[in-house]
């Protein structure tokens, strides 16, 4: 988890825009989620409009307008410059609540002549007359409307969440969360916290995808896998992920895990003649 203490009002697009880096896993138990890369390349499709050209954050941070917008070119135009084509798919605004003032975002639809079509969410806070970047994130898959979650208003320490559902295709998924509490944002993403849970289940399991969120209820579902199980198919069981939100930390608190037992005996219903009644037995 990556906390930015800072003013509602500053600018975090420098420290968290696309590279959205994972924190370094504690010692514990390993688990198959420690060894994905933890500096994934959000970089996709590049201004030039070709994909994985050799751009990087900072270029694309360059060749995005937000500062100068208006509200309503969340809704009209690409606000990321490039040649490959760009449409706005959806868009919205998230009324202000406590501290945290009105946030705009969009997503877009970026189809580069040389790779797949990739996903973009530009999602920038309202301050007076102009615009701050909060975070620009492409997705090899999709991107779903962001969800916002509080507790109640209590002013300057309203707490609030602002969930960002994603998936990538081959990594499955890459939701992102800001939150605050009155003290400026902070963000982590769908990738540390499903280790956080790792280190919590017993050794041989793991979360598998899909895991859903829900922040209303501080909670998440997810499947579990057995070491040796297949992508396409966890085996171990289920697990409800519980969560805790402090000023500047959004963290697992607990997870409840159900194991899936193998049946060693079938068990077979056998109708009485009479049709009434129904007795049982293991074969």
């Amino acid at each position: 988890m990556v906390s930015v203490h800072s003013p509602l009002g500053f600018s975090l697009a420098g420290a968290i825009l696309l590279g959205l880096a994972a924190a370094t896993p504690a010692a514990g138990q390993a688990a198959p989620h420690e060894e994905v890369d933890e500096f994934p390349n959000h970089a996709l499709v590049c201004p030039d409009g070709g994909y994985m050209s050799g751009c990087d954050d900072e270029t694309i941070e360059w060749a995005l307008r937000v500062e100068d917008a208006e509200p309503a070119d969340f809704a009209e135009r690409c606000l990321y410059e490039t040649d490959a084509a760009c449409r706005v798919v959806s868009s919205g605004r998230i009324g202000a609540f406590g501290s945290v003032p009105d946030l705009y975002w969009q997503v877009l639809h970026l189809q580069p002549a040389d790779g797949p079509r990739t996903e973009m969410l530009v999602l920038a806070e309202y301050q007076a007359t102009f615009f701050h970047l909060l975070s620009a994130r492409q997705v090899d898959g999709h991107l779903d409307t962001p969800i916002a979650a509080h507790g109640a208003d209590d002013g300057e320490n309203s707490r609030f969440i602002l969930h960002i559902p994603a998936v990538n295709r081959a990594l499955g998924n890459a939701d992102l969360l800001f939150f605050t509490s009155g003290e400026g944002w902070n963000w982590i993403d769908a990738a540390s916290l499903i280790r956080q849970a790792d280190r919590l289940l017993p050794a041989g399991f793991s979360t598998a995808s899909p895991v859903n969120f829900n922040f209303h209820e501080m909670a998440a579902f997810a499947p579990v896998s057995r070491d040796g199980d297949a992508a396409c198919c966890a085996t171990g069981g289920v697990v409800v992920l519980d969560f805790e939100q402090s000023d500047h930390s959004l963290a697992v608190s607990a997870v409840t895990f159900t194991e899936s037992k193998s049946v060693e005996a079938a068990w077979t219903a056998h109708a009485e003649t009479n049709g009434d009644a129904l007795s049982g037995d293991n074969e």
